[in-house]
């Protein structure tokens, strides 16, 4: 009886470890938690932290190391930016409009950051999240 318990304890031990870390493969789920630990090491230093997405859409960086830097899995089916916190200066291209990026999103070290949105395509479709400025987690997601 104590053995088929030990066994059944293993399988629910491991079988939810995998649905602990089944996010992390998620190309959405990596830009966002790489926003929250830039959002963390701001707090930890002590100053203000600028999160950058590289012209490629699929590198997020936020200092000088290389543990400050995330690339994007399967990022060839997805692109990241981010954008001001309203449409400003939208230019029309082929039927859409197409925004400027922001070449940064400062993170605080009161634990806030700058109004902003982020973008991303994935597949050939477009969500937006609203990036709320005091904690600089995702408010809404909306599929355009």
């Amino acid at each position: 009886m104590l053995a088929l318990m030990a066994l059944v304890s293993g399988v629910l031990i491991l079988g939810s470890a995998s649905l602990m870390s089944g996010g992390k493969d998620d190309p959405e789920a990596v830009i966002l938690d790489a926003l929250q630990r830039a959002r963390r090491e701001a707090v930890e230093r002590n100053e203000t932290v600028e999160l950058r997405i590289e012209d490629d859409g699929s590198t997020l960086s936020w200092g000088e190391t290389s543990d400050q830097s995330v690339t994007v899995p399967n990022s060839e089916l997805m692109r990241a930016r981010l954008l001001a916190p309203v449409s400003l200066g939208a230019v029309l291209i082929g039927g859409e409009a197409e925004e400027r990026p922001l070449a940064n999103l400062r993170l605080h070290p009161d634990g806030t950051c700058d109004h902003a949105r982020l973008e991303v395509r994935r597949n050939g479709a477009r969500r937006l999240h609203v990036i709320d400025p005091m904690t600089c987690a995702p408010l809404a997601a909306e599929d355009i």
